[in-house]
Parts: structure tokens; C-alpha cells; sequence
């Protein structure tokens, strides 16, 4: 039990040491954000909540009757971190840029082939932009966060 709350503090500290790091690049950038990838970040948080509510039996339709609000509000409310996700998102893609940062291609390449095969109707394209990206976004974090 002790050994299980030093591995939990120890990643809660770790997690409130990146948000320090990604908050403190996001105030110091000033990056235009295109409109599209604020849209895209809202579209990918309500693709997340619809599957997690799946998941629990739910709709999208159920949730938001019992929250009492709509789609837009429930957007509204959302926006501002979806914003601040998308300037990350295209910090840490300058960054990785400029550091010439590129994920391990074998370890995207097994992420990839469990993924599509325990969910054969991905588009595996898709995928595999995602797992480059989220592992590309991992090095340039641990690159930071050894500085």
C-alpha cells in the first residue's frame, strides 16, 4: 500500500511538474491560433465524451438532457482549453521541429499494429498520425523537462 501511494504521488508531482512546463511555454508564446484547430480540438474532446459515455451505456443525447445544457454551451464551456490545447499542439509541433525531435518508428509502429488490431475499422493512417504525434509530443516534453 505505501510502495502504491510513493508510485501515485510521484506521478502526480510529475504531472503537476509538465503542466508548470506547458503552461509557462503556452503564456510565453504568442502563436496564431487558426480557428480550425480550436474546432478540431472541441471536435476531438466531444468524439472522447461520446465514446466514453458509449462505453457506460450512454448517449451524448442522455448526458446532456441530465447536465441540462447543449451542445453549444457544453462547447462554450470547453473552448478555453481546447484553445490552450491547440497553441500546445502547435508549440511543441515548432519545437520538435526545430530540435529535429522524430518518435521511435518502432515503437509507433507497435502502437499502431495493436491499436488497428483491436480495432479493425480504424483507418490505420489515422492512427498512425496519432501515435507519431502523441510520442513526437512525449519526447519534446522530456526533452523540456530535463532542462
Amino acid at each position: 500500500m505505501r510502495e502504491h501511494l510513493h508510485i501515485t504521488k510521484t506521478k502526480e508531482d510529475a504531472a503537476q511538474h509538465r503542466a508548470a512546463i506547458t503552461d509557462a511555454i503556452i503564456d510565453a508564446t504568442d502563436v496564431p491560433l487558426p480557428e480550425l484547430l480550436v474546432q478540431a480540438e472541441l471536435e476531438q474532446l466531444f468524439s472522447q465524451m461520446e465514446h466514453d459515455l458509449a462505453r457506460a451505456g450512454l448517449s451524448m443525447e442522455a448526458y446532456l438532457s441530465h447536465i441540462q445544457k447543449t451542445r453549444e454551451e457544453l462547447a462554450a464551456q470547453w473552448e478555453p482549453g481546447a484553445r490552450k490545447r491547440a497553441k500546445l499542439q502547435l508549440i511543441l509541433s515548432a519545437i520538435a521541429r526545430e530540435e529535429e525531435i522524430l518518435p521511435d518508428p518502432a515503437r509507433v509502429k507497435g502502437d499502431v499494429e495493436a491499436f488497428v488490431k483491436a480495432h479493425p475499422q480504424a483507418n490505420k493512417k489515422q492512427v498512425e498520425a496519432y501515435f507519431t504525434t502523441t510520442h513526437t509530443n512525449e519526447a519534446v516534453l522530456a526533452m523540456l523537462e530535463a532542462q
